[in-house]
């Protein structure tokens, strides 16, 4: 349901799920995890940055480059393993 409504939804749908367990079920919520909460926070900050930027886009387009320009070389890399695993 909360991917449904995007990142507010899960977030919310989160807090309804937690609220069950507590009130419902009588489960005692343990210590936050500070630590991490902060890298979660620290890498959903970093990806609305570089999508404000226009990073995202960016990489993409050299992710494509590099799978349009290694592909040939992918396909004999492949078959090179491939090789030395049957034999």
């Amino acid at each position: 349901m909360g991917a449904r409504m995007g990142g507010v939804g899960l977030g919310l749908w989160g807090a309804l799920g937690l609220l069950v367990l507590v009130v419902g079920f009588r489960v005692a919520p343990a210590n936050i995890p500070g630590e991490v909460l902060l890298i979660a926070l620290t890498v959903i900050m970093a990806a609305s940055a570089m999508e404000v930027a226009g990073g995202i886009d960016f990489l993409v387009r050299v992710a494509e480059r590099i799978i349009r320009v290694g592909r040939g070389s992918a396909r004999a890399a492949g078959r090179d393993e491939a090789g030395v695993w049957v034999i």
